[in-house]
């Protein structure tokens, strides 16, 4: 089953306040402020998708597959961010 490392930054603390419970129903591992762990039997990213319906447009989210290969999904991500992550997992 994949395995993601899951980030998000909300505007709204209400929007942060349900993707922290929604994440604690999926059963996500609590890694630090905003960031879990979570296995979930969808493709990179449908899951990124998936949880982009949870979010509000000018939220961030970075979504890493961790297994079974590396990979990485974003949404409000800069481009020279998103680039330079992709470029290190790739690299690795």
């Amino acid at each position: 089953m994949p395995a993601y490392l899951i980030s998000y930054s909300t505007a709204a603390e209400q929007t942060k306040a349900n993707l922290d419970e929604f994440m604690a129903a999926l059963g996500a591992v609590p890694l630090a402020e905003c960031l879990c762990g979570l296995e979930m039997d969808l493709g990179l990213k449908e899951f990124r998708n998936w949880l982009t319906d949870q979010l509000e447009e000018r939220d961030a989210l970075v979504v890493i597959e961790l297994h079974p290969r590396l990979g990485q999904a974003n949404q409000n991500l800069s481009k020279s961010a998103a680039a330079w992550l992709e470029e290190m997992l790739e690299s690795g």
